[in-house]
């Protein structure tokens, strides 16, 4: 499945796309976003397939799984670098 990416997003900025593959399984889905949170990647059926918090700290959240994506590394990674050094910046920042 392929959801599309606000351009004006995070997933934007990591993938430099506006569509990614994704694969997504749903049994349940985000219907409304908590406060400050926006949707920022959709399936084509509208569901929410990533989300963004709108302060300065890097949040991030998607809805389907990378991690079982290992047949497509290359693809997914750069989602799991980005955590990565978010995290490290936010350790050094303490």
């Amino acid at each position: 499945m392929t959801s599309q990416v606000d351009t004006d997003s995070k997933l934007h900025e990591i993938y430099q796309s506006d569509t990614l593959a994704v694969n997504s399984f749903h049994h349940q889905a985000v219907k409304d976003l908590g406060i400050d949170f926006v949707a920022t990647a959709f399936s084509p059926d509208g569901l929410i397939e990533g989300m963004e918090w709108k302060g300065d700290r890097f949040v991030c959240a998607v809805q389907w799984h990378p991690e079982m994506m290992v047949d497509k590394v290359p693809e997914v990674m750069p989602l799991f670098t980005t955590f990565v050094k978010e995290c490290a910046k936010a350790q050094i920042a303490r």
